[in-house]
């Protein structure tokens, strides 16, 4: 999907302008700043009650308190009564397997949760409420899935059209790279502002016409080349050749992955599965092979990406500062010149060096 981000930028620019809506609820305020101030009453005391250490000793009062929050915007389909009636130590469970269960991917755990006869299925819950609890707990990670935040991005023209017959884990699989792409593009400090963004679009107070998505152009006459076919009985022929190569460690590039989330450290979007997980490359900045005599393989000589940003990086179109971590790309009118990267693991000042020096012979 190919996104017109010119029309998004002006949508932004309404969202972040103060008194852009002139409503008593907003005061002059920006959404934005209204988002802040919202968060701060509602929301920000809650987190502490899903921190892992916290949900084995989580109280009833607590647990309604949460359900309470998402109970407010569903009054007539959400009961308190049934979803007391899971007690409090099957609340504590789920919960901690929807948060905090890494074997599982992110889009399955919420499947499961939802899942009739599951033994995290909470009675009474829904998909608002799981997506919720780990928007609560995770604000940088996992966005709100509800019936507003879906309208806001089918009114934007970014959900697909069979949306309603597809699985609960291919459903918040998508809600997840859609909200990730705005949300790295525009800098918010939370995912909580792109669901702001999309319910004020839901509400009808930004509006836009035609959708986000760029249609492609009809092509009027086909000028293309015949097609060529192999002949008929035409078999591919067969080669065997033997050839000598150094053995990956698997827990380098599982350990790197879980860090980075399976996430690009250069752009930030992830690749989402029809299944929930997530693609990734795992690059390692000096190749194993330049020097045999050394064990390349580790956390410091590698870099999570999406598989453009690697090649990228392969056929020298960018370096990454050793100082900075910023990225220098060899168009400095490019979106990524001068972004730094996102890291949670280090890396090491000696490989950013030796790839400046041998694939960006531009920047020397």
């Amino acid at each position: 999907m190919v996104i017109h981000y010119r029309k998004l930028d002006e949508i932004v620019k309404k969202f972040r302008t103060p008194g852009y809506d002139r409503g008593p609820e907003i005061k002059g305020m920006s959404y934005e700043d209204y988002r802040v101030g919202w968060w701060n009453t509602r929301i920000g005391n809650l987190g502490g009650y899903l921190q892992e250490n916290h949900l084995n000793t989580l109280t009833v009062s607590e647990a309604l308190e949460l359900y309470k929050e998402v109970r407010t915007a569903k009054m007539k389909r959400m009961h308190t009564t049934s979803f007391q009636k899971n007690g409090i130590i099957q609340i504590r469970k789920s919960l901690k397997y929807l948060i905090y269960d890494n074997a599982d991917s992110v889009a399955t755990r919420i499947g499961i949760f939802l899942k009739n006869r599951s033994p995290y299925r909470l009675k009474g819950t829904g998909h608002d409420f799981a997506s919720t609890m780990l928007f609560v707990a995770k604000p940088l990670e996992y966005p709100i899935w509800n019936s507003v935040s879906v309208n806001g991005l089918m009114k934007l023209g970014l959900l697909q059209g069979k949306w309603k017959y597809t699985s609960s884990q291919w459903k918040y699989a998508r809600i997840i790279q859609v909200v990730k792409t705005i949300f790295t593009r525009y800098g918010f400090t939370d995912l909580g502002f792109v669901d702001e963004l999309l319910y004020r679009v839901n509400q009808g107070k930004i509006r836009i016409q035609g959708g986000l998505r760029l249609q492609p152009l009809t092509r009027k006459k086909d000028n293309r080349p015949p097609l060529v076919r192999p002949k008929k009985g035409e078999i591919p022929k067969k080669i065997v050749f033997m050839r000598e190569e150094i053995e990956r460690d698997s827990r380098v590039k599982r350990r790197v992955r879980n860090l980075e989330n399976a996430t690009c450290q250069i752009c930030g979007i992830p690749i989402a599965t029809p299944e929930g997980r997530y693609y990734c490359h795992i690059h390692h900045i000096i190749p194993p092979k330049a020097d045999p005599s050394r064990n390349l393989d580790y956390d410091g000589n590698t870099l999570c990406l999406c598989p453009n940003h690697h090649a990228e990086m392969h056929l020298g179109i960018f370096y990454i500062d050793p100082m900075t971590l910023k990225i220098i790309h060899n168009n400095k009118s490019h979106t990524l010149h001068g972004l730094e990267i996102r890291w949670n693991h280090n890396i090491e000042p000696e490989s950013l060096n030796y790839h400046k020096e041998k694939n960006c012979k531009w920047a020397i």
